[in-house]
């Protein structure tokens, strides 16, 4: 079997969890016996011009870049000529099954496009957020940041300026866009859900977790909590949607009230500077009230994790949107570190309060101000029944029996339009 397996950027200049869930589902299919596999990844310059051609990588599977750029609305190529590079790389490839970890910058077009290329030939998509749903930024926010479950024309049209002729177009392209899709893919039941409410057919959707190269631990530790406090890490880009603020307001709060809750509260990553003046500023004034409890260690690779994840208590997803599947989630409970959260989303679906870590009120420093002190009072996090991720094989078998469900409606199509 050949699999094309198609990241809408290239990991080595952008490993983010989409993309890093499509190599290491490439990875893991490549050593299946009998499995040949290219993923091809959109870039909007390809560098030297080798790499426009498919090259075999340490890994065992081949990878390619595609000249590949869409706007930000309909999510259609910029350039009409990157078909032809979609093209070249289906009629080199001659894959059995296309699987796309995304239409941003593929091209919402691209299941069209391996449908006439080639016909029997079955398309798969993992579905990694909402974009296609909410037409602000995909987070499923208002204009006024409030939590949206549902979108429609008229209310998108309001939130983001558009007369509703044009958000209506958008929608109606983009769903017939996914109708050229045999199967989709959703790391998380509540994305599912959200799509299936959003008009997808539940019988045309798997829920099956990302494939993650995770660095594991096998112990479960009941590591003794100081008696000065929690070590707590937040790890992640700084965005306004990702609530950094949420977290460092609700330290401030405890250390201001003279309670020795938090003993250090590491943050790792950046981007505050790049999401407009208000939200910069407010991190700033943030920083700036804090007085020794806070460390802002910067940018972090992969090899760093482990020893971040170790030396903690306990890792802090303060979200205020929904989420799907955070990896840094997957990451901590397979080093068998509990997760404090947001109680919405795929965020409380991966992680199930008193088990695998604890909720608290999206977007109140009050509420998780409370849990920390509740938490601080224990002896130990430990918790005895955390959930370990799957491993890669795992998620790849049901990758493959995707596939093969994929295959069965794709030949039951063919079979109907003759």
């Amino acid at each position: 079997m050949r699999v094309l397996i198609v990241s809408h950027e290239w990991e080595a200049i952008s490993p983010g969890g989409a993309q890093r869930s499509a190599s290491a589902l490439a990875r893991g299919l490549a050593q299946q016996p009998g499995i040949e596999v290219t993923l091809a990844s959109a870039i909007r310059n390809v560098p030297p011009t080798e790499r426009a051609h498919p090259w075999r990588n340490a890994h065992g599977f081949d990878e390619v870049l595609v000249r590949s750029e869409t706007d930000l609305g309909f999510y259609s190529w910029q350039d009409p000529t990157f078909a032809n590079d979609w093209q070249r790389v289906l009629t080199q490839v001659q894959p059995d099954v296309v699987h796309l970890h995304h239409y941003f910058h593929v091209g919402v077009e691209l299941p069209l496009l391996v449908r006439h290329t080639l016909p029997g030939v079955p398309v798969v998509m993992t579905l990694h957020e909402f974009l296609a749903i909410c037409l602000q930024s995909g987070q499923m926010l208002d204009s006024l940041g409030q939590l949206c479950s549902q979108s429609s024309p008229a209310a998108c049209a309001n939130c983001v300026d558009w007369p509703i002729a044009r958000t209506a177009t958008r929608e109606d392209y983009v769903r017939r866009a996914f109708e050229s899709v045999d199967l989709f893919v959703t790391p998380s039941r509540f994305v599912r859900d959200r799509y299936v409410d959003w008009g997808l057919d539940i019988g045309r959707v798997r829920v099956i977790a990302n494939a993650l190269d995770l660095e594991r631990r096998v112990t479960r530790r009941t590591r003794a909590l100081p008696a000065n406090g929690l070590r707590l890490a937040f790890i992640g880009q700084h965005t306004p949607y990702k609530g950094l603020d949420v977290l460092m307001d609700a330290v401030l709060q405890l250390h201001e009230s003279g309670r020795e809750v938090v003993e250090r509260l590491e943050v790792y990553g950046d981007g505050s500077d790049r999401f407009g003046r208000e939200f910069e500023t407010r991190i700033s004034e943030l920083r700036a009230r804090e007085v020794g409890v806070t460390s802002f260690r910067g940018r972090y690779t992969q090899e760093d994790l482990p020893g971040i994840l170790d030396g903690v208590d306990a890792i802090v997803v303060p979200s205020i949107w929904w989420e799907n599947s955070p990896v840094v989630i997957e990451e901590a409970l397979a080093r068998r570190v509990p997760v404090i959260c947001s109680d919405i989303g795929g965020m409380a679906e991966k992680v199930r309060d008193g088990i695998d870590g604890w909720h608290f009120e999206v977007g109140s420093p009050v509420s998780l101000a409370a849990l920390l002190t509740d938490l601080s009072a224990r002896t130990s996090l430990g918790l005895p029944l955390m959930r370990v991720p799957l491993e890669t094989a795992d998620v790849v078998q049901q990758h493959l029996d995707a596939y093969g469900e994929a295959a069965r409606r794709r030949e039951r199509t063919v079979d109907s339009d003759r």
